[in-house]
């Protein structure tokens, strides 16, 4: 039997601690092209190359997303249940590295943990300026607040989780080699507050 479960989607990343969160909700996106990643140089590319570096465990790809100053908040139930409110750049990498290792086969530290499957789907959603950012002025700065889908089944092929929630993502412009390239600044992962139906 396959156990589905919903959860917040830092704490799925986690892996190992899961709990009962959550419902369905329809996504309409597209799943992540099978082509070659997107240049960041469109905010929406940045969604695109989320999805696809799930679809394919890459975690350079996942990394060249966020910025230098990348912040993930989790749920506030997640916070209540003892998790931190918030992690930044390098432990969302490690935490993030762990789960694409195991979705190749390799995580090594619990082989039961090895996924056959991991996707992550966001549906669409449009784009609103963000005038600043920690309290700093932020030109062309900004956000979009999406449904997602996380599946992920283990090799054991009788249990998997799928989370659904919303996530909130802000985009900033960062110069690299002369290009204006849009990073991701702050990922949150929101609880049903101000869904749109």
């Amino acid at each position: 039997m396959v156990r589905m479960s919903s959860r917040g989607f830092a704490a799925l990343a986690l892996i190992s601690c899961f709990s009962f969160l959550g419902g369905c909700r329809n996504l309409s996106a597209p799943a992540a092209s099978p082509g070659a990643f997107k240049p960041l140089t469109e905010k929406e590319n940045v969604i695109s190359n989320l999805m696809m570096s799930y679809d394919r465990a890459d975690i350079a790809s996942y990394g060249e997303l966020l910025h230098p100053d990348y912040t993930f908040y989790l749920q506030a139930r997640d916070v209540a249940s003892g998790q931190d409110e918030f992690w930044g750049r390098d432990q969302d990498l490690r935490v993030t590295r762990n789960m694409f290792l195991a979705a190749k086969g390799q995580y090594a530290a619990d082989p039961a943990k090895n996924l056959d499957k991991l996707t992550l789907e966001l549906g669409s959603g449009s784009w609103s300026p963000v005038d600043s950012v920690d309290g700093s002025s932020c030109a062309d700065c900004w956000m979009t607040t999406r449904d997602y889908r996380l599946s992920l089944m283990f090799a054991d092929h009788e249990s998997g989780i799928v989370s659904n929630d919303l996530a909130q993502i802000i985009v900033v412009p960062v110069d690299e080699g002369g290009r204006k390239l849009y990073k991701i600044w702050r990922l949150t992962d929101v609880h049903g507050a101000g869904k749109a139906r």
